[in-house]
């Protein structure tokens, strides 16, 4: 059978059955909300493992700018920005 079961000869019952058994299939393909937030975990990790990978990229480039400051022939700093 199919993904709408329907076994009866009645095709009054089919204007509410029908559409009846479209929604609730939608609704049981759903996830929940908690499954949604599993799967972003592990897809893409745990929320503080990925804020902690940022900061040390961020310090790492932070220290590469700074060591390159000698060698610099201008350095701008608090550039104002222009409308």
């Amino acid at each position: 059978m199919g993904v709408f079961d329907y076994e009866s000869d009645d095709d009054s019952n089919l204007l509410v059955d029908v559409p009846f058994q479209i929604y609730d299939y939608t609704q049981k393909l759903k996830m929940t909300l908690q499954e949604v937030k599993d799967e972003m975990k592990n897809t893409e990790g745990k929320p503080e493992v990925k804020g902690r990978i940022r900061q040390l990229q961020r310090e790492i480039s932070q220290r590469k700018m700074m060591s390159a400051v000698p060698e610099a022939d201008v350095i701008i700093t608090n550039q104002p920005i222009m409308l």
